[in-house]
């Protein structure tokens, strides 16, 4: 009897074992589909840049702002395939639906305007919108870098508000790149203008671009060495300009020691 008793138990034991290393082995073939998945993707993204050169500026950073929102998406994709499913991975899914939402919601503004969304404006608190914004998407979707706001008052405004989502992610992206973690936005009121500060406690802009601000936002112009198409700053400028607003570098080292931008719209 403890003869069979023990063979049972070694057979039970082999048959877990079995078990265990299956699935050790289904999980590595869905991770190597789900990286030839992203493989493929990543080549029909250098396909489509590729034939960029014919699009119109609107269209250009258009492209660029699907690109930002959607490598974002990918980035946390890649990084689920690290983890096995539970509250980080629930954060990294909730990261990616945020990001298509938001390509997608873009995609569906220029259908409903026939391009032309920047006729899709209303009146918005824009100081509360900033706040709400960027107090549900940051926290939860991005570890990399604290946002916290300051002076927050009631402001209406006549404006897209996708305009404003893409002209703070861009900002922040670009504090992303420059090794950036904390950001810090603040309210003023200027007669009958709003004033948004900006700040970063990131590597600063280069003294090149200290010496001609400007360049900043020109298309193209870039130093970091982060991976950047030079559009992100360009786009922020023309969809500022678009909400009758304008927007200037201020220096680096003001409240934080980073970059320091002055919106007023």
């Amino acid at each position: 009897m403890a003869a069979e008793k023990k063979e049972k138990e070694r057979a039970l034991a082999e048959l877990a074992k079995i078990k265990a290393e299956q699935k050790v082995k289904e999980k590595e073939t869905e991770n190597i589909d789900l990286s030839d998945k992203l493989s493929i993707e990543t080549k029909k993204n250098q396909y489509l840049n590729a034939t960029r050169k014919t699009l119109s500026d609107d269209a250009e950073q258009l492209v660029h702002t699907i690109d930002l929102y959607v490598g974002n998406a990918s980035t946390y994709v890649t990084e689920l395939l690290d983890y096995d499913l539970g509250k980080e991975a629930h954060l990294k899914i909730y990261a990616i639906k945020n990001n298509v939402d938001k390509a997608l919601k873009v995609s569906s503004n220029i259908i409903k305007s026939n391009f032309d969304y920047k006729h899709t404006k209303q009146r918005v608190n824009l100081p509360v919108y900033i706040n709400e914004y960027l107090m549900d998407m940051y926290p939860l979707t991005q570890k990399k870098i604290t946002v916290a706001i300051q002076n927050i008052f009631d402001k209406y405004l006549l404006l897209n508000p996708i305009d404003i989502d893409i002209i703070l992610d861009n900002l922040i992206s670009n504090s992303i790149k420059a090794k950036a973690k904390n950001v810090l936005i603040e309210f003023e009121k200027s007669e009958e203008k709003l004033v948004i500060f900006f700040f970063d406690d990131g590597q600063g802009v280069p003294e090149k671009l200290v010496k001609n601000p400007e360049s900043i936002f020109q298309l193209g112009v870039r130093e970091s060495t982060e991976k950047g198409s030079g559009i992100g700053m360009y786009d922020v400028f023309n969809r500022v300009a678009n909400s009758n607003g304008k927007i200037e570098f201020i220096g680096n080292n003001q409240k934080l020691k980073g970059a320091a931008f002055k919106i007023i719209i």
